[in-house]
């Protein structure tokens, strides 16, 4: 009953950005990761980073449907992104899908990972 009001805020808020109706939200659901493209279950990346929504220049620079824009990874890519990028690094310079299937690194890691099995979970270094 408490998780409501979060559910509809974020199904407004894909209303107002364009996103396809017929997707469902991407907490915890099956599809196709947006980087390694693996049917796999699903995090919810945020675009932009939760730390950096309330900075001025975030403001500034983007709407607030923008800023609370989530896409469906996979674990094992989130964790990469995540180890490869500093979360002023994703908002400024790797703010969107596009960006991110751009980055050398993780496009090899992708490579990788993509040819694993299902459930594949692989040992994370500490990263940024």
């Amino acid at each position: 009953m408490g998780n409501t009001w979060r559910a509809e805020l974020h199904i407004c808020a894909r209303a107002r950005s364009g996103i396809d109706w017929k997707r469902p939200p991407c907490d915890a659901m099956n599809g196709k990761c947006a980087i390694c493209q693996r049917e796999e279950t699903l995090t919810r990346h945020h675009l932009i980073p939760r730390t950096r929504h309330h900075n001025k220049r975030n403001k500034r620079e983007f709407d607030r449907v923008t800023v609370k824009v989530t896409v469906g990874i996979c674990r094992p890519c989130h964790s990469q992104i995540h180890l490869l990028l500093t979360e002023k690094e994703l908002e400024r310079e790797w703010s969107s899908i596009d960006k991110l299937r751009t980055h050398p690194e993780l496009m090899k890691f992708a490579g990788w990972i993509a040819k694993k099995p299902r459930g594949f979970q692989c040992p994370v270094r500490e990263g940024k």
